[in-house]
């Protein structure tokens, strides 16, 4: 493999990804209440439904390693 079309690659990936993350998934913001909903219709194809919630509020959660 020649070592330039390696580097163009590289650099025509990395430039691809910056481009992606930075203008198209930044935009990306769905409220808590939209995603609830689509969930709901989701699974009312399986059945019905008697409650459901979603925490709005950022919380950080802990992974406990043993």
């Amino acid at each position: 493999m020649n070592w330039k079309a390696f580097v163009a690659g590289a650099f025509a990936g990395a430039a691809a990804g910056h481009f992606v993350y930075h203008y198209v998934l930044d935009d990306r913001e769905i409220s808590g209440d939209a995603i609830l909903e689509n969930v709901k219709n989701a699974f009312k194809k399986e059945g019905p439904i008697e409650g459901s919630w979603i925490q709005l509020k950022k919380t950080t959660l802990q992974k406990i390693c043993h």
